[in-house]
């Protein structure tokens, strides 16, 4: 018994843990591993505690899973441990899937921090007052790093921002460069494919974004009704939305272009 657990350890050590064949993105994969441990966590803990205050599990979903901070950083938590423990995966064959889970995290980033940086320089309102269960850090309520008292629930909220807005977005990034620059392998060389494909999760994401408003939830059919980030995608009641969804929409494609153009930077591997 104590020879296989012995041997068991020495391959698993052999097989996702031989330090002398790592390479600088294997060290920030394994910082990736310690990171996105704590994603799922953050977002049902989150989720709960959502459904608990407005008492009803519809919140579950709403402000939280429907967020693209949450969604995005629960995709790059997938490909972090898919690519750690299944690495000859099909998923791998090429850096597409890295590529645009890098491109879907820069869009959270860009957007979140760009954001608080408005607020803070006071060309945006912020709302503080407000309980703070009530303020998502996914939202546009509050600034998204600042604790709005010294609750538990306030001082979470912070670290989830953190996490989510920040670390994760910065550390994959750069690991995803890394690997592109430092592993060759084969990739699509048609760019219009590679744009297509990684574009039509952001346009569904898009679609429901200026459907929801018109779904009825939290509606008083006056003035106001649920939207994923509030008078930014009010699309029934707050008509000068539309005028940001063009950008938004154009920017995951001139992304896809910007990563797609770096990653064949590098010589292609020659086909033996």
């Amino acid at each position: 018994m104590l020879n296989f657990m012995l041997t068991t350890i020495f391959q698993i050590k052999n097989q996702f843990f031989n330090f002398k064949t790592y390479r600088s993105y294997d060290w920030l994969h394994l910082v990736l591993l310690i990171i996105n441990a704590f994603v799922p966590f953050f977002v049902i803990a989150l989720a709960i505690l959502s459904s608990v205050r407005k008492n009803s599990g519809a919140y579950f979903w709403f402000t939280n899973l429907d967020n693209w901070t949450q969604q995005s950083n629960l995709l790059a938590c997938f490909f972090v441990f898919m690519a750690f423990f299944k690495p000859n995966h099909r998923f791998f064959k090429n850096h597409h899937f890295l590529m645009w889970v890098m491109v879907y995290l820069f869009v959270t980033f860009i957007f979140s921090n760009v954001y608080v940086i408005f607020q803070l320089s006071g060309l945006l309102s912020t709302q503080i007052g407000h309980n703070v269960i009530q303020i998502n850090p996914s939202s546009l309520g509050g600034i998204i790093y600042v604790p709005v008292n010294n609750s538990s629930p306030a001082i979470f909220f912070v670290f989830f921002s953190i996490l989510m807005h920040l670390v994760n977005p910065l550390f994959f990034i750069v690991f995803g460069f890394l690997k592109m620059r430092l592993l060759k392998i084969n990739y699509q060389t048609k760019l219009l494919y590679f744009l297509f494909y990684g574009s039509i999760y952001p346009m569904i994401y898009i679609t429901y974004m200026i459907y929801i408003p018109w779904s009825g939830f939290e509606d008083n059919y006056k003035n106001s009704s649920y939207s994923v980030y509030g008078p930014l995608t009010q699309t029934k009641y707050n008509h000068f939305t539309w005028l940001w969804f063009i950008p938004l929409a154009a920017m995951f494609p001139i992304s896809g272009w910007a990563v797609w153009a770096i990653d064949h930077m590098k010589p292609k591997k020659v086909k033996t």
